[in-house]
């Protein structure tokens, strides 16, 4: 009787331990989105989470911000892959690029959506609040929250217990949603941030990578010596076999071509521009 009592008592502080960081989290939510915006260099405004690690985002993401702004005008459709809270979403629609975009984290969603609406960006944007990966269309579990959300389950931010309650997405391929959209164009840039998640979403996208002309392609692959996998990504060899080259975006040195030597010295950076 006295252990029955005891696993009770566990059991009710456990519910109220999770109903507290449940309200905690959503007073945080509600807190962050009516943050005053803060001026971009890009020339929009934008709410961002309170992040510890802004800072680092802007310095290791400004050489691709930079690539982004080069290549956003020479195309008609975006395709954003894990568009967090939007912020290549809003740079997209700054330059008046059709957008398409896929987020499954909830709370992002929201990000996504205001920063949309505090911009007057309404009208040429799609948001897709799932994730895309390898068909047949699925439900597929999902780790974690806000930037460290995703569907990896090796996903090296991931520590023992830290996966909180269990969360399920929608899963669709690229292919079956793009190919057949009313946007679908032939110069078309696809930006793929979706931690540790690549391979299967590219698996779903064969039919892009067959396309003529080729669409650009930028994705962050999660590097090797971060991630519990025992071999590199295969994100590279389904990108070499649909007859793509890859280089590496660097801050200093522009865009360097590597090959499939090149690769394993190469997996301690997580951004690579396919072309």
């Amino acid at each position: 009787m006295f252990q029955k009592l005891v696993q009770e008592i566990r059991t009710l502080n456990h519910r109220r331990l999770r109903r507290l960081r449940f309200n905690n989290r959503q007073r945080n939510l509600a807190r962050n989105l009516n943050r005053t915006p803060i001026e971009t260099d890009e020339g929009f405004v934008f709410i961002r989470d309170r992040d510890p690690n802004s800072d680092v985002w802007e310095r290791t993401e400004r050489a691709t911000r930079q690539l982004v702004c080069r290549l956003l005008p020479n195309v008609s459709l975006f395709v954003n892959v894990g568009a967090n809270t939007g912020y290549y979403c809003c740079l997209a629609q700054k330059f008046g690029v059709r957008t398409i975009a896929f987020e499954p984290e909830p709370e992002n969603c929201q990000f996504l959506c205001k920063n949309l609406a505090i911009n007057g960006f309404k009208g040429d944007l799609e948001l897709f609040p799932m994730a895309a990966g390898h068909p047949p269309p699925r439900i597929a579990k999902f780790f974690g929250t806000r930037n460290t959300a995703t569907l990896s389950s090796d996903f090296h931010r991931l520590e023992p217990g830290e996966e909180g309650p269990s969360r399920f997405t929608p899963v669709a391929g690229l292919d079956d949603i793009v190919l057949g959209h009313r946007w679908m164009s032939n110069d078309m840039l696809l930006l793929i941030d979706v931690e540790g998640w690549e391979e299967n979403v590219l698996k779903g996208a064969r039919g892009l990578l067959a396309s003529d002309p080729k669409p650009l392609w930028i994705i962050e692959v999660l590097p090797d010596p971060l991630a519990r996998r025992p071999k590199p990504t295969e994100a590279f060899s389904i990108m070499f076999d649909s007859g793509y080259n890859a280089y590496q975006i660097h801050n200093h040195d522009g865009l360097v071509q590597i090959t499939d030597k090149s690769i394993p010295s190469l997996m301690s950076d997580e951004h690579l521009d396919w072309n």
